[in-house]
């Protein structure tokens, strides 16, 4: 049998190089950006950084953009995980059955992930054109032209729109893990609660949901790390702007912004210090709290 006593030096031979690739590709430019945010630095290394203490972060928090992304995040947050977790479990629980064509279905939804985000975000802005797009021109020519909207200019829209849009792409993702995570439950356990006479609310909620918590936790904590990187699709449909007047911003956008526009990099690397620690410190209140959970039972 393969074991650690007996093949110490293999193992650790193996795992050096993933560890300095980790250490070199991970933590260094994490840390390195920490250290930055303290700083006032332009990008041009020959003129050097100037020490600039937390006014870097002082700026920050006095910008209403900056709130106004974290506002755009928490939204995106918050319908990510009510949109794609109910819907990716939905459509697993039900691709779990001994249904016809299950793979061609489980193809299908998973088909917009393995797709790059710029593709289904032109794909999109094509769709929603004000003018020429797909679903204004079928409102009209079905009669109810009064519901056509501009849908990615409006600034009380637009970044529901794309949020909805992001969730669309991702549920494929969280689709296929939650059926993996059915796929572990007996089939037994199945065929006694028909014979108990057991309806679908008591088999959803009384048995899978509980034996498949720590998969559906799993999937919480990676929609959340999800949304804190979230840039490109948003990036795209507004065409660079974050716009109209920056309502579509998100913190990664502002980050962005500030360090490959204005040439601030001290300020981008304070916006990507503060994501960083928001993303820490929530994915591990969550993935802390629903282990503690599960160990009281």
């Amino acid at each position: 049998m393969f074991t650690f006593k007996k093949n110490k030096v293999l193992i650790i031979g193996f795992l050096i190089p993933a560890l300095f690739f980790y250490i070199a590709l991970m933590l260094y430019p994490a840390f390195y950006a920490i250290v930055l945010s303290f700083f006032k630095w332009n990008g041009v290394a020959s003129l050097g950084a100037q020490f600039n203490g937390i006014n870097n972060y002082l700026i920050l928090f006095r910008n209403p953009v900056f709130w106004l992304s974290i506002r755009n995040l928490a939204f995106l947050l918050v319908v990510s995980i009510l949109t794609q977790l109910p819907v990716a479990f939905l459509l697993a629980y039900l691709l779990s059955g001994n249904i016809r064509g299950a793979s061609v279905f489980k193809v299908s939804f998973f088909m917009p992930v393995i797709l790059s985000a710029t593709a289904v975000s032109m794909m999109w802005k094509l769709i929603l054109d004000d003018k020429y797009g797909l679903l204004n021109n079928f409102l009209k020519a079905v009669g109810l032209e009064a519901m056509s909207r501009p849908w990615l200019t409006d600034p009380h829209l637009s970044f529901q729109v794309i949020t909805l849009i992001n969730s669309w792409q991702h549920v494929g993702y969280f689709l296929i893990i939650l059926l993996a995570g059915i796929a572990t439950i007996p089939e037994e356990l199945f065929e006694a609660l028909k014979i108990d006479g057991a309806g679908i609310f008591t088999t959803v909620f009384k048995v899978v949901i509980p034996l498949i918590k720590e998969v559906i936790g799993v999937c919480v904590v990676l929609i959340m790390t999800n949304c804190m990187k979230t840039f490109d699709i948003i990036y795209v449909m507004t065409s660079g702007t974050f716009g109209p007047n920056n309502v579509n911003q998100v913190p990664v956008g502002l980050m962005y912004y500030r360090s490959f526009v204005e040439d601030n990099f001290g300020q981008g690397s304070a916006i990507a210090t503060m994501v960083l620690l928001f993303g820490v410190l929530i994915s591990s209140i969550v993935y802390i709290k629903g282990f503690q959970q599960k160990s009281d039972v």
